[in-house]
């Protein structure tokens, strides 16, 4: 008996979001096809998703599920956590202790948070376009959304998820992760010269077949898209798995199907033929 997709995982950026990382009608025309059919969506990303990204993308009345920060956090479609993943706190200690930390920002359930202050942070945002251009991508202008000068104890009393790079050197980023090997994180990209770093049992692939099980699904059941490297375990687990022509390479080999790439929409081309199919994939 042929099987139907019942669940749509994909990432958003470079992926489901257009060239400027937001959405636009076209995308926010495909999650509104996706809701009114039976297909269940979820949005698999290093986003933080806190409230203010969700009005900021247009989503809050929109219905999915959210797999975030790489998978250390997993909610259904009514905002209501199913699943957290934070770091250990001997763990926690040691990268705050250890880290060049005023170079991060740390993430839990609700809050963003650095150790730096309102006028330190707009400063250190300023000396380089990649940092402005990736923490507006996340905040916006609205820097009230951030928590600032946040103290070791006062992180330590959260349930911190992910720590995030505005932008690293690559030199910095190469003793980073020598001094991460042995601890219980992984780190991934971020996408700009610089990593994330989530407790080492998550992924977004391990967070999709929680959420399939959690859902009572089978992997003929689900569809996942994405583009990047921190996309692999998603792209390598399962069968219907699409990368857009703007994917990098690692993924493209690793997908089982293609499709154009989400600065012509790609993905969302995609996923509007599944839901008119009513679930069913064509040309398989």
């Amino acid at each position: 008996m042929m099987k139907m997709i019942k669940l749509i995982a994909t990432d958003m950026d470079g992926t489901l979001l257009n060239l400027f990382h937001t959405t636009d009608l076209y995308v926010l025309e495909t999650i509104n096809k996706i809701n009114e059919s039976d297909i269940n969506l979820c949005f698999a990303t290093a986003r933080h998703m806190h409230k203010h990204m969700l009005k900021r993308l247009g989503l809050m009345s929109k219905h999915f599920f959210t797999i975030g920060m790489n998978g250390a956090i997993i909610k259904d479609d009514r905002g209501n956590i199913l699943r957290m993943s934070p770091i250990d706190k001997d763990t926690l200690s040691a990268l705050i202790d250890n880290l060049p930390i005023k170079d991060f920002m740390f993430f839990d359930e609700n809050n963003s948070y650095t150790t730096l202050s309102r006028n330190e942070f707009k400063g250190a945002m300023f000396k380089s376009i990649r940092r402005l251009v990736n923490t507006f991508s996340d905040y916006g202008l609205n820097l009230d959304n951030i928590v600032f000068s946040v103290t070791k104890e006062e992180l330590m009393k959260k349930n911190i998820l992910d720590l995030t790079s505005f932008c690293l050197s690559k030199k910095k980023v190469r003793k980073i992760k020598q001094f991460l090997k042995g601890k219980k994180v992984t780190e991934t990209s971020s996408g700009f010269i610089g990593i994330d770093i989530i407790d080492k049992n998550v992924n977004k692939g391990e967070a999709v077949k929680w959420l399939m099980n959690y859902l009572d699904l089978s992997e003929e059941e689900v569809a996942v898209f994405g583009d990047s490297t921190n996309d692999m375990e998603m792209i390598d687990s399962f069968y219907y798995s699409y990368a857009p022509n703007n994917a990098d390479k690692v993924i493209k080999h690793l997908a089982n199907f293609s499709c154009d790439s989400n600065f012509n929409y790609g993905p969302c081309m995609v996923m509007r033929e599944i839901v008119e199919n009513k679930g069913e994939i064509i040309n398989d």
